[in-house]
């Protein structure tokens, strides 16, 4: 019973992130950034790609984040985090694969995370974080 309970709000959260994300791609207001580039991802984490490779048709990228608050703050790179061709179609996660995707961080630390994407052939891939509720659009390039 309590399985079930989370699976339906699991899907719930993944719904809603998945319709955040479409309204922020159209609004216009994409940041593109490249690998080594520091983002200031809301008022108290910074992230970095920190390098991205093609192997055949996955994108392995691993990601630096710190937390620059005063507060402990939790990350989750499966959920923040989505790839995409040029036009703007997903790309599917590629599980299992990667490592410390999930995790809280106390202020000052830093953590590291890979997490990989089949690319279906794609030569430029732009890796998307998620802002909740902002129509800020954040995005990391990156080319075969």
């Amino acid at each position: 019973m309590k399985s079930d309970t989370l699976e339906r709000f699991t899907f719930a959260v993944l719904a809603l992130m998945l319709s955040i994300t479409v309204a922020a791609c159209a609004t216009g207001n994409l940041q593109i950034y490249g690998v080594g580039d520091v983002v200031d991802v809301g008022s108290d984490m910074r992230m970095v790609l920190s390098s991205a490779e093609f192997i055949d048709d996955k994108l392995e990228a691993t990601f630096t984040i710190e937390n620059v608050g005063t507060e402990d703050h939790s990350y989750n790179l499966m959920l923040s985090l989505q790839a995409r061709d040029t036009e703007g179609t997903p790309m599917s996660q590629l599980i299992p694969c990667g490592s410390n995707l999930d995790g809280s961080l106390h202020p000052g630390d830093q953590a590291t995370g890979t997490i990989c994407w089949s690319t279906e052939g794609a030569e430029i891939v732009r890796i998307h974080y998620i802002v909740l509720l902002s129509d800020t659009d954040i995005a990391w390039e990156v080319t075969r």
